[in-house]
């Protein structure tokens, strides 16, 4: 949850210092989204996939490569097809997110 919270903290936090903190910020948010992500992919029991879920949408959220999207999509199917939850499809809600986001 450690890295969960990490992005949500720099996702509201203002910049202050300009652009080099944006870019201290970016690299810390790229860490703790390859961390929610390892932590994900390791998960077999059906309660951790559950919560790890919800992080992984949340990372996902933030994630700009198109190859970090496709694995997190890919973990996000994963989980739903392990454990039945969210009836409905994150991975396609997560797709609809990026789709709206400027270019």
């Amino acid at each position: 949850m450690h890295s969960f919270a990490r992005i949500l903290v720099l996702a509201n936090q203002p910049a202050t210092a300009g652009y080099r903190d944006l870019l201290a910020r970016e690299g810390i948010m790229l860490q703790s989204i390859d961390t929610i992500c390892g932590i994900a992919m390791t998960l077999e029991d059906e309660p951790a996939s559950v919560m790890s879920t919800q992080c992984v949408f949340a990372a996902g959220l933030y994630a700009r490569e198109d190859s970090k999207r496709q694995e997190i999509k890919k973990l996000l199917t994963l989980h739903q097809s392990r454990t039945g939850w969210p009836p409905s499809s994150l991975a396609e809600e997560l797709e609809a997110e990026w789709r709206s986001l400027p270019q």
